[in-house]
Parts: structure tokens; C-alpha cells; sequence
């Protein structure tokens, strides 16, 4: 819901959202060239969403370091590239309300701070800027200025001087409306002069570009985005160490806030009860207060390197207590999980607290306090149920390990995307994980077979036949619905699983081939032994050791990029991206569709132009993080791995 409001906000303020794109897009960050103050101290408290560039020209150097920012300059990729560049112009031309503008014209705009922003001025209005440092750019900003009103008188535009009361001078723009009864849509872009150089602020919002405006000329907020406490947390927590490059990128966010905030472009507002904003507020999320880190690019052995955080003080309230971490005791894969996996995490959380907080959720959605425990209660005496304690014989049998495996099968079509799910379950010994694992497998048969949307599957595997429950999710499509795709009987299923127990673990597995590869002993060294895994296991061991004497590691995961983005690469090249399974074929199809119903069909980029994926593996290393959990919060810290050392041992599944 959060990401189809991001859209429809970025459609309707399409005007500011392309300038931030392409700024950002062309960007590079630390302040050696601040002409004007750290952004967030010209920001108020009530910034939402806050990501900035510290210095165009830093990030430009820092990543012509990484293996991804030479692919620019691969000939093989150029063709694609270029026509890539050639479409989204066209596109971004094609809108109504389109700046005339195309990426390569913000290409020299900026040395300094590019900073793209959300702000929530009370009162139901929302801002967005862009605050850019032109300095010593001059023409380049005459020529983007131009460009932007020629472009906007076409749409019937009307331009106005604008002059803000602390100095900064430009054109307000007034654009007709996308459709009949919708608000206006304003763009103000104003240049402000400062002793050290020249700020341009771009915005959909005059109160916002006066506010900017103002600290820049010496009246900033009294209370401003640099001191909300979550922000500093942040900051502090993610500046990279001494001896380490500047940040390249910082970014903050506050998730709940960003969420209403945005509820400001909706048009017309959409009145949902149960409104689920208020839902999870009232179950505890607002406890909350911020996630960001910062980013440095090209340093050392890694491509990128970044720090993140979360802050949500203690002690969690309500439904936010679902997020019960636990200290893990063993990250290393388990035997069963093979050299050649696409990704790989484990962390250690408390099934039952998860269980027993969720009922202000349910609760809050259905708008019936108690209706949570009600219906537990009815799975346990209803005599037309399963009569199963839920509590007891599920959750309460669950250890506190998750596992996650992403695989793919071969060779590549729309279905290879594989995933399992592994908790492992209680027991001192063998004898005690065997009772708890009859005691799942019972549950699961109880509350299963009489269930018209579960399927009981046999799935063969060595020394017989394990029972595994397929369940589906499945969602109703009116007769009238463009997509009639895998449509019967007017429901179509949006996903399913496989749930099975074996070997001290419940399982829940994509399809039977994925859980089959788990339950299926191989000969070969696991993903513990791959060369790639154990050059990053590496690094994270010393990066826990920057963490503090006893640090609190809940979390630890690891992926291999090229594979990861090997599917909808071949996809794509066979034209068989849109409308496939994958998450970014199903996006891409939203997008097409889109189009389509505002009359303005997308021009497909052309996949015969994308060279050999082996030409783009080359750019692409694998990446991992560690998390731990703190005082108020988690931090994690992630990066990709460009230098992998020869002397890691390889496996016999290596690529």
C-alpha cells in the first residue's frame, strides 16, 4: 500500500520527482564542497524522508573505484544502455506535465550537497524539495532553467517571478491539473545566493521553498531535522570510522510519518476503514522512530559499504513486541544448504512472543477488540475445527532460529525463482526434537484436513514419501478485470507454499523441487565451504569486532548478486519479463498497464540489444550483512565484496 501511494504521489508532483530524479541520479556525495550549511539544518523536525548526496563530484570518483560504475564504458552494454537512457527521456517527455528535461542535462549541474526530501507542514500538507548546490555552475543552471520554461509554457503553464522574503529569486510555475477537479500542481525552483555560493531549490510547495530559503539566509527553524534525537542517533551510530572515506550518501527516513504525510496527494483522498495507518500506530508502531545509515562507495575491497539503523527506544509496546529479537549462537549454514544458492540468511527471534503480541493487529483490522483470542479459542473447542492449541502445539514448539533460502532452477523460465523457509524446532536432544517435530506434524494434519484451499502433496524423498500441505493464497477477480490470467471460478491464486516437517525443522518451501533439493543429502560441500561465502564470512568477523566486546548479533545474511538478478536478466532478453512470476516482472506489467489506461502505451525497450549475462556478471559481486541488536534499536552493517581473496577454499560446486 505504502509503495502504490509512493507512485501515485510521484505521478501527481511529477514535475519535482523528475528534477530529484535526475539530480540524484547524475549525484556524489561528503561536504568538502558545502557552500551551504549540512542540509538537515535547514530542514524542520518534521522531515519525513531525507536522502542526500554530500558531494556530486566525491560520489563520481568513488564509484568510477566499483566494478558496476565501469559498466557505463563496456561496449557490449552500451547498445542497451543507450537505448535504456533513450526510453525513460521519451517517457518523462510524453507527461503531461513533463520539465523537458533528460537526464544528461543535469549531468554538470552539481559538484556539491544534492539532497531530496519530504516534509509534513501540518494541516494535511506535504512538501517535497530538492536542494541542490550549483555553485559555479551558473550556465549550466541558466540552460536547465530555460529548458524548464519552454517546456511548461507548452503545457499551458503560467509562469510567475518569484522572490522569497529571505532572497531567493525564480519563477513559480502554476500547471494546469492531470484531470478535472484535481488540486493544482505548483513547481517553484529559486536560486538563493549565499556568501559561499548558490543553493537551487526546487519544490512543489511555496511554503516549503520559503522555509529552505529562509535558514539559508540566517532564520532556520528552531527545531530542525539535525537535532530530532532518532536522526542524531543515526547519524552518529553510521558515520563511518576513522581512517574510512566521508559518507557518500545519508539517508533518513521516518516510516509511520512518511506514510501520512504522503496521504497529501492522494486524489481524491481515499477514506479506507479500517484505516490500516491508524491500526498499526494503535498496535505500537509508532514506537518507530526512524530508520537510515550512511554509504561509502569504493573503498577498500568493497564496492559499496554501508551502515544502517533503526531506532525504536524500549521497552516495544503492543505489536512491536513481534520484534523479539534474540542473540544467535550459530550463523553458519546448516549441511543442507548447498554451495551454489542464490542467497542464504539465518537470525534468532521468539516465536511466542511474535505469537502472543499479534492480537492488536487482528484486533485493529477487523475492529473487534479480543476477536484475536476468540478465535484461537474457537480453533481449540469449536467442535467443527481442529481443536488445536495453536499456542502450545505450534508456536510453542518452534526454536527461535529462521532460515532463509533463495535458489533457482534450471533452465530459466518464469518459475526457476525457488525460496524455503526453515524454523528449526525445541529439543535438548534428538528425543525431545523428534517429539516436538510430532507434535508440529500433528498440528498440521489437524488444521489442514479440512481446509478446501490446502492440498495434501506427497513429495518423494530418500528412504520414502513425506507428507507436505500445499497452501494457497488466493484473491477474487471480477469478471470485468483486464488480467483474467490463472483465473477459475472467479479466484486466482496470487501465491502458495509448501509446509512439511523433517529433520528437526518446519519447513516452507516455494515448490516440491526447492524442498526436494533441501531433504536430498549432497555430496558436496555446502555453501559453509564456497569461496565466495567464506571470503565474506571473513570480513563480517571483523566487522563484528568493531561492534563492542559482546555484541548482540541477532541476524546474518549473504548473496550472490549476479544470481539474484539472473532470472529477470534471461527474462527479460526473451521478452518474457512483463506479465512473468517475478517480482519485477509483476512490476513491470503494473507499469505497462498503467500506461496503457492513461492512453500512452510504454515503447519496449529493445532485450536484443542486451549482450550474454556473463557480460554483466562481471560487474555484479556478492554482498552480506550482519545485524546486531542495541540499546535502542538494531544496526546493521552490509556491503558488496569486489576483491575476494584467491586463498578461500572452494567448493566443488563453485562457479
Amino acid at each position: 500500500m505504502i509503495v502504490r501511494r509512493i507512485m501515485s504521489w510521484a505521478w501527481r508532483g511529477r514535475a519535482v520527482g523528475y528534477v530529484a530524479a535526475c539530480l540524484l541520479g547524475v549525484a556524489s556525495v561528503p561536504h568538502a564542497f558545502a557552500a551551504m550549511p549540512a542540509t538537515e539544518t535547514l530542514l524542520p523536525a518534521s522531515t519525513r524522508t531525507f536522502v542526500s548526496v554530500r558531494s556530486v563530484k566525491h560520489l563520481r570518483e568513488a564509484l568510477d573505484k566499483t566494478k558496476l560504475g565501469t559498466a557505463a564504458d563496456d561496449k557490449e552494454l552500451k547498445p542497451f544502455l543507450d537505448d535504456l537512457k533513450a526510453q525513460v527521456d521519451a517517457r518523462l517527455a510524453e507527461t503531461a506535465n513533463s520539465v523537458g528535461l533528460s537526464i544528461g542535462d543535469f549531468k554538470d549541474l552539481s559538484d556539491g550537497e544534492v539532497t531530496f526530501t519530504v516534509v509534513d507542514l501540518g494541516s494535511g500538507a506535504t512538501g517535497t524539495a530538492v536542494i541542490a548546490d550549483v555553485t559555479g555552475h551558473d550556465q549550466q543552471l541558466a540552460a536547465v532553467r530555460g529548458k524548464i520554461a519552454t517546456a511548461l509554457a507548452q503545457h499551458k503553464a503560467a509562469p510567475t517571478p518569484y522572490a522569497s522574503q529571505a532572497g531567493a529569486q525564480g519563477t513559480k510555475y502554476d500547471i494546469p491539473p492531470p484531470k478535472v477537479g484535481a488540486p493544482p500542481i505548483v513547481m517553484v525552483e529559486a536560486a538563493h545566493k549565499t556568501a559561499d555560493g548558490v543553493i537551487w531549490i526546487v519544490s512543489d510547495n511555496e511554503v516549503l521553498s520559503e522555509l529552505i530559503s529562509a535558514s539559508l539566509g540566517g532564520g532556520p527553524p528552531a527545531d530542525t531535522l539535525a537535532k530530532v534525537d532518532a536522526f542524531q542517533k543515526i547519524m552518529t551510530q553510521t558515520k563511518p570510522p576513522a581512517g574510512e572515506p566521508a559518507a557518500n550518501l545519508a539517508v533518513f527516513v521516518d516510516p509511520l510519518g512518511l506514510a501520512y504525510a504522503l496521504r497529501a496527494y492522494e486524489h481524491p483522498p481515499q477514506k479506507v476503514k479500517p484505516d490500516p495507518l491508524e491500526v498499526f500506530k494503535n498496535a505500537g508502531f509508532d514506537g518507530m522512530k526512524g530508520v537510515g545509515g550512511q554509504a561509502v562507495l569504493g573503498v577498500g575491497d568493497y564496492g559499496v559499504l554501508a551502515r544502517a539503523a533503526a531506532i525504536a527506544p524500549k521497552p516495544l509496546q503492543k505489536s512491536m513486541q513481534m520484534l523479539s529479537f534474540q542473540k544467535g549462537s550459530d550463523f553458519a549454514p546448516q549441511a543442507w544448504v548447498r554451495s551454489n544458492v542464490t542467497a542464504y540468511a539465518t537470525l534468532y527471534l521468539d516465536p511466542l512472543q511474535s505469537f502472543d503480541n499479534f492480537d492488536p493487529i487482528f484486533d485493529g483490522f477487523l475492529e473487534d477488540e479480543g476477536i484475536w483470542k476468540e478465535v484461537i479459542k474457537s480453533l481449540e473447542v469449536d467442535e467443527d475445527g481442529p481443536q488445536i492449541k495453536l499456542r502450545d502445539e505450534f508456536f510453542g514448539q518452534l526454536g527461535n532460529r529462521v532460515t532463509f533460502v533463495v535458489d533457482k532452477k534450471e533452465p530459466i523460465t518464469e518459475d526457476s525463482s525457488q525460496l524455503v523457509v526453515a524454523v528449526n524446532l525445541k529439543g535438548a536432544d534428538e528425543a525431545a526434537t523428534k517429539a516436538a517435530s510430532d507434535r508440529v506434524a500433528e498440528t498440521l494434519r489437524k488444521a489442514f484436513a479440512n481446509d478446501e484451499t490446502v492440498e495434501k502433496v506427497s513429495v518423494e524423498i530418500p528412504g520414502g514419501k513425506l507428507d507436505a500441505w500445499r497452501v494457497k493464497i488466493e484473491e477474487e477477480v471480477p469478471p470485468q478485470a483486464a488480467n483474467q490470467e490463472g483465473v477459475v471460478n472467479g479466484m486466482r491464486t496470487v501465491a502458495s507454499a509448501l509446509v512439511t516437517v523433517h529433520s528437526g525443522h518446519l519447513f516452507m518451501a516455494s515448490d516440491v523441487d526447492s524442498l526436494q533439493k533441501v531433504l536430498t543429502p549432497s555430496e558436496k560441500p555446502g555453501l559453509e565451504h564456497a569461496t565466495d561465502f567464506v571470503a565474506t564470512a571473513e570480513k563480517i568477523g571483523g566487522i563484528i569486532q568493531t561492534l563492542g566486546p559482546e555484541p548482540t548479533i541477532i541476524a546474518l545474511g549473504f548473496q550472490r548478486a549476479d544470481e539474484l538478478m539472473r532470472i529477470d536478466y534471461e527474462l527479460f532478453k526473451a521478452g518474457k519479463l512483463a506479465g512473468g512470476k517475478t517480482l519485477l516482472g509483476r512490476l513491470a506489467d503494473l507499469i505497462l498497464r498503467k500506461a496503457a489506461d492513461e492512453g500512452k502505451p510504454v515503447k519496449g525497450i529493445d532485450p536484443s540489444k542486451l549482450p550474454p549475462f556473463d557480460s554483466m556478471r562481471k560487474y555484479l559481486s556478492p554482498m552480506a550483512i550482519v545485524i546486531n541488536e542495541t540499546a535502542d534499536g538494531i544496526f546493521a552493517t552490509g556491503f558488496s565484496l569486489e576483491k575476494i581473496p584467491t586463498a578461500a577454499p572452494a567448493s566443488a560446486e563453485d562457479k
